[in-house]
């Protein structure tokens, strides 16, 4: 198993808010702990929000990557 840990970039985005999205918000699949569906419904992040997150001078945001997928 190769793990690399890099800044997040913009090229990474589309990816990151998939993958939030699904754990944080997704249906619930196997009594994950991570689901909020019972609670909120919609999105938690989006394109705009991980762009200003990346524009903060006072901010890194690292990602971890196996076998090159987030």
């Amino acid at each position: 198993m190769n793990i690399q840990f890099k800044e997040l970039q913009k090229e990474d985005i589309k990816e990151v808010i998939l993958l939030i999205n699904q754990a944080y918000r997704g249906e619930k699949k196997d009594k994950a702990w991570t689901t909020e569906s019972h609670i909120l419904d919609g999105i938690r992040v989006n394109e705009d929000m991980m762009k200003e997150i990346l524009e903060e001078k006072n901010t890194k945001t690292y990602i971890a990557k196996v076998d090159n997928k987030i």
